[in-house]
């Protein structure tokens, strides 16, 4: 006659088909109840339609909870706000600043999920003002880019050329 399953027999089984179902990692279940993982491994079948059940039930919850996608935003975007509003009340510019971010980050998300911005290309970075750099520094950067330069050019498979950043000693 078979051996029953460990964990059916178990004086937790019940606490253990709950982490199971959880979606508890096999390693910590078999740690916290001094079961081994192949155990649980075999009795995962026992409580397969628990499991598909619970699955099912929290993806309708999911579902239904939380709308669609635009209105989850939309959800952010009104919390964001009310965080910004109460970061200006309290004058912590720090908050509202990641706030406004926030925000732009939200809004520009938005206008792409209904159409009204198109992915471009972002804007280059504006010149850097190499004149401010004191000759070392400059002899530092130098050696940087050609760094960068060699690297990129082994990283990819563009013929070599000119390099990706000409520096030019100050006047």
């Amino acid at each position: 006659m078979p051996r029953p399953c460990s964990i059916c027999v178990h004086a937790k089984t019940v606490k253990i088909n709950r982490d199971l179902i959880a979606g508890a990692t096999y390693r910590n279940i078999a740690k916290q109840y001094r079961i081994s993982i192949t155990a649980i491994v075999r009795h995962k079948s026992h409580i397969a339609k628990a499991i598909a059940r619970h699955e099912a039930n929290a993806e309708s919850k999911e579902v239904a909870q939380a709308g669609t996608l635009l209105d989850r935003l939309r959800d952010v975007h009104r919390v964001t706000s009310e965080v910004l509003s109460e970061a200006r009340e309290s004058n912590d510019n720090t908050t509202a600043l990641r706030a406004i971010a926030r925000l732009e980050k939200q809004i520009e998300l938005e206008a792409r999920l209904l159409g009204e911005l198109k992915d471009v290309a972002p804007a280059p970075p504006p010149p850097i003002d190499l004149s401010r750099l004191s000759d070392e520094d400059l002899s530092h950067l130098e050696v940087v880019i050609e760094r960068a330069t060699i690297r990129s050019r082994s990283d990819s498979q563009l013929p070599v050329g000119k390099p990706i950043v000409e520096v030019s000693q100050k006047a």
